[in-house]
């Protein structure tokens, strides 16, 4: 990982214990050892927002700002935000969390508050203003996590890592929120396809009950019909026999007219 920021000492100094810190981590996706950071201090930045050539001098109201690009092997973390190596370097700004080898929340991850400096850069940079409480080492620790501020501090004070954990448990509230709202939604999906089987099977029932129905009173007529049918086949029969017998009692009474 290549830093890029401001080129005065308390920052130096800073570049130089994540050089200390970083050889000493090794790395739970390779066995390497992350690759040494280094401070370049090439951005200088007037008021007005413009970049000065590379050794200008510094003069009063110019400033230098912080840039980060990722050339290890175990990846740099920008607020939970991995680089990547093919991206351009990237701008940091004040109270940004700076982690190594993972997010700043994994055990095995090297994290940094970053804290920019507000002073006059042809001056002595501005020492530590840090409360004993928040200092270990002069590294800030909370909850056993490896969390060490970068610079030195602003007008207003250090940032409280505090903070950060006050964060981090209001992003923990909000992610079981989340997972709360998600499995209430899977309940009712889970719900609404039952009922849907439900309401398929009752539909099913409904329709073989009145199939069932319709199909006795269709059996029922087709009886009927057969025996009408039968009946009239019947009385087809006995009228021809009438008229046969009527023929004969005709041809039988000419008969005996004639005699």
């Amino acid at each position: 990982m290549a830093l890029d920021r401001v080129g005065n000492s308390a920052v130096a100094e800073a570049g130089k214990r994540m050089n200390e810190a970083l050889a000493k981590v090794s790395s739970p996706h390779s066995s390497q050892t992350p690759s040494s950071p280094k401070t370049k201090c090439k951005k200088l930045i007037t008021l007005d927002g413009s970049v000065k050539p590379s050794g200008s001098e510094a003069v009063l109201g110019d400033h230098y700002v912080v840039f980060v690009k990722d050339s290890s092997s175990n990846g740099t973390y920008i607020n939970n935000q991995r680089l990547r190596k093919n991206s351009l370097e990237l701008r940091v700004q004040h109270k940004d969390i700076i982690s190594l080898v993972a997010v700043s929340e994994h055990e095995n991850a090297l994290a940094y508050i970053y804290r920019e400096v507000i002073d006059d850069p042809i001056r002595q940079a501005p020492k530590r203003k840090i409360p004993l409480a928040d200092v270990d080492n002069e590294g800030m620790v909370g909850d056993g996590k490896n969390m060490q501020g970068i610079t030195t501090c602003l007008s207003e004070g250090p940032v409280s890592i505090d903070d950060v954990w006050r964060l981090q448990r209001s992003n923990e509230e909000l992610r079981q929120q989340l997972e709360d709202h998600v499995l209430n939604t899977e309940k009712m999906r889970s719900e609404m396809r039952v009922t849907e089987a439900r309401h398929q099977v009752e539909v099913k029932e409904v329709k073989i009950s009145v199939a069932t129905q319709y199909v006795q009173q269709i059996e029922e007529i087709k009886r009927e019909l057969a025996k009408k049918a039968s009946d009239l086949e019947q009385c087809v029969a006995t009228s021809a026999q009438h008229v046969t017998t009527i023929e004969d009692l005709t041809q039988r009474l000419a008969a005996a007219a004639q005699s």
